[in-house]
């Protein structure tokens, strides 16, 4: 009983003196806070510490952890036999692996996109065994920075270290084959190759086919700010200066040469740029992401801009396309923020977003060889006041014109026969429109959106098929003026019948 009440006296000591209340506090929070430190050093050390696993069956590697196990796991060596599905499961669950260890394995390929864009991945120690890496099997990897080729390897894939940070490389004698962007977009600086490789060679650290005909890789991270492609260069290949981003100029001391795809994307330097003479097409990609490309002088032959071509070029302001020029492909010119005015010469297929996000561009000329306006063509065109649409325009796409927010005057010539799904909606400052008597069918939501527009104008007899209601802003807002023997038709037509004021043209 004594103790009891001794103990009960020294806890009401501690919990009503201020002082002795603060060093008991504090003892316990420092003794909480060491435990609690404790336990997070030995969870960091149990989960970094590396995983040794000896299989001597393929494709068996899930069942040495538990799922929620193989997303700790930062360091993994396997000893022993793995497959594509080992290496796939391995994608899927061991997503926090940040070294990973197969030198003890007798694996012979590394399967298509079997690492690609695994975040967490900074080391690849690959077995002797290797004979081909496939298609994008690092690819994405952006903190992979440590891959030794073995000296078996024979093949490369495309895009196989596309966008990694490979600081080093070395081309072993074994290697037969390079696919297109296999070293694209990384931190390489020069490339090496074994001097007994009989399919390929380095100039001044530029990787080459075994005669030079073929430019493969330009290091993205190589010193210098011009470039000039050897005169024995005939194909300059895909994402082959991919990356470079202290690349300013290049030069062509051949006029006939060919080029794959995106060869300059993402050349942030890059800031003018004149095409050999004989070049035909501008592949896809080519450009892309090039925001410092300010102009560009295309060849006089050039029938094909193809898709994606000028995507993102935020800072072109003047491109001239030759009369030659019949096809501009998908996103060709999207985001070029700073394309203030474009003529479109005598092209017979403009791709969907051709022009779209061009916020700068004011000025546009359809060509009387186009028929089709195609999809989102040049929606967000923002500062485009005016638009002539001629004759020869049978159908103006989804959304083609959507969010030109100062679009005032907007001029339908006869032979348009469709209006497409929110084909001018969002432009914000139209007031009205006049819809010819060609016109066949209108999507109503087409002019979803248009918060000014008052008057609609339509001079067919017949109304035309409505695919979708007008919108109540529209129909509540806006006055549709009809013919004036018409007038009934409207009202009672699916669509049309919405509009709460209709009124004629002019009276007969």
């Amino acid at each position: 009983m004594i103790l009891h009440d001794l103990k009960d006296s020294l806890y009401e000591n501690i919990s009503e003196s201020p002082v002795l209340s603060f060093i008991f506090n504090k003892k316990h929070i420092a003794v909480a806070s060491f435990i609690l430190v404790l336990f997070v050093a030995i969870g960091w050390f149990i989960s970094t510490r590396p995983k040794t696993i000896v299989t001597s069956e393929p494709g068996k590697l899930s069942s040495f952890y538990s799922v929620k196990d193989w997303g700790k796991i930062k360091r993994l060596t396997i000893i022993g036999a793995v497959d594509s599905t080992d290496l796939s499961f391995l994608h899927l669950y061991a997503s926090s692996l940040e070294s990973i260890d197969l030198s003890k394995t007798k694996l012979t390929s590394i399967p298509d996109s079997a690492f690609s864009n695994w975040s967490s991945l900074e080391q690849a120690v690959l077995p002797d065994t290797l004979v081909q890496i496939g298609k994008s099997a690092f690819s994405g990897c952006s903190k992979l920075s440590s891959v030794v080729l073995p000296s078996r390897v024979e093949i490369v894939g495309e895009n196989a270290f596309f966008g990694t940070s490979l600081t080093s490389l070395t081309v072993p004698s074994s290697v037969k084959c390079i696919g297109a962007g296999a070293f694209a977009s990384t931190k390489l600086s020069k490339i090496e190759v074994a001097a007994d490789n009989k399919a390929y060679k380095v100039n001044n650290g530029v990787l080459f086919n075994n005669d030079s005909t073929v430019l493969i890789q330009y290091p993205a991270l190589k010193d210098g700010n011009a470039y000039t492609v050897p005169a024995s260069v005939k194909l300059v290949g895909t994402n082959a200066f991919a990356g470079a981003g202290k690349l300013v100029t290049v030069d062509f001391k051949s006029e006939k040469i060919a080029f794959g795809e995106g060869v300059f994307k993402n050349c942030i330097s890059l800031d003018s740029f004149s095409c050999p003479k004989g070049m035909d097409t501008i592949p896809a990609y080519f450009f892309e992401g090039c925001v410092s490309l300010k102009k560009v002088k295309l060849p006089e032959q050039l029938r094909v801009v193809s898709d994606n071509a000028f995507w993102n070029c935020i800072s072109l302001t003047d491109v001239k396309l030759p009369n030659s020029v019949n096809k501009i492909g998908d996103f060709s010119f999207a985001y070029c923020k700073s394309l203030a005015e474009v003529d479109i010469p005598s092209v017979k297929q403009l791709g969907k977003f051709a022009f779209a996000y061009c916020v700068g561009l004011n000025t546009i000329s359809i060509p009387k060889t186009l028929d089709v306006i195609s999809e989102s063509a040049f929606c967000n065109c923002e500062k485009l006041v005016k638009l002539n649409i001629p004759s020869c325009i049978q159908l103006i796409g989804d959304r083609a014109f959507a969010g030109c927010l100062s679009l005032t005057d907007v001029n339908l010539a006869e032979g348009l026969r469709g209006l497409g799904a929110m084909a001018f909606s969002s432009c914000g400052s139209l007031e009205s429109i006049v819809l010819r008597t060609s016109l066949v069918y209108i999507y109503g939501d087409c002019f979803t959106g248009c918060s000014k527009l008052c008057s609609i104008s339509i001079k067919a007899n017949l109304p035309p098929d409505c695919k979708t209601d007008f919108p109540s802003s529209v129909t509540t807002n806006c006055t549709l003026y009809a013919p004036y023997s018409s007038i009934p038709r409207y009202q009672f037509e699916v669509g049309w019948n919405k509009f709460f004021r209709v009124q004629s043209l002019n009276k007969e």
